[in-house]
């Protein structure tokens, strides 16, 4: 990986004085996972194998080593081992419980994002600790691109408020994503977004005007108004944005409602 500033958790490694490198010539990069595992069954009587499942198996990790940056070791006439005090701020930078967004500045990484938790070991010379191998596991096969938002308004058609917008998928996986979504009510009764590419279709009933309805992974849905039968008013269908080999095109249509989507497409990328 050619490159020496990365961020995690919204904090730039230039913050901690630590860049990437490579102990002992090993340059890190193990990479797992990321892969679709294909299940094949050979037909009776032929010599054609039938695929009958594809599947990802295992979430994308790899792993990389950092060290002090070595311009401002050199400037500050310090060692490249790091203190008690800086091992207790790295680890408390790198070493959490939760996911979080680890980015690269490099050429061709500029819309990646690994939703990901890091395991830290220390690389060790003369009983002093000089580095770290990061462990890097993360959420999913790929990375994703930084988070899209699209304002989606309607408009009065024969007196009800109705309207069309298109959003395009510019995924690197061919399938869907499901997308963090407030919808509001512009007034009393039902609401509904469709997806003409899905044929989804997101129905709300008995909304109060000006009530926001935030759909959101895992399959929650919450009112910021107090809406008595909530569960039993939502129709449990989730809205989706996808792509696929022919086409990348997603056309919502909305009826009394505005809505706000929140969304990562899948990133592959190259380490």
């Amino acid at each position: 990986m050619y490159c020496t500033n990365f961020t995690y958790a919204d904090d730039s490694s230039l913050e901690h004085g630590v860049m990437i490198c490579s102990f002992n010539g090993s340059g890190g990069e193990n990479i797992n996972g990321g892969k679709a595992e294909i299940t094949t069954v050979k037909a009776p009587n032929s010599n054609q194998w039938l695929k009958i499942n594809a599947v990802y198996n295992e979430p994308l990790s790899f792993s990389f080593e950092i060290c002090k940056n070595p311009h401002e070791t050199i400037h500050a006439n310090a060692d490249f081992a790091f203190s008690p005090e800086e091992q207790v701020d790295i680890r408390r930078w790198l070493e959490r419980k939760e996911f979080h967004y680890l980015s690269f500045d490099a050429d061709g990484m500029e819309d990646i994002y690994f939703f990901s938790q890091i395991k830290v070991t220390e690389q060790i010379s003369g009983n002093r600790i000089v580095g770290y191998r990061l462990e890097v596991l993360c959420d999913a096969p790929w990375g994703w691109s930084e988070e899209r938002v699209a304002e989606l308004f309607s408009k009065k058609k024969n007196g009800i408020e109705t309207g069309v917008v298109q959003i395009f998928d510019a995924s690197d996986e061919i399938g869907a994503v499901v997308p963090t979504v407030a919808l509001t009510a512009l007034s009393d009764g039902k609401v509904e977004i469709y997806n003409d590419s899905t044929s989804d279709s997101t129905i709300i009933k008995n909304c109060s005007a000006g009530e926001v309805i935030t759909l959101k992974k895992p399959f929650r849905i919450e009112s910021s108004m107090p809406h008595e039968h909530l569960a039993d008013d939502f129709n449990w269908v989730f809205p989706r944005i996808q792509n696929t080999n022919l086409s990348n095109q997603n056309i919502f249509e909305l009826e009394n409602c505005t809505a706000r989507l929140q969304w990562r497409e899948p990133r592959k990328a190259v380490m």
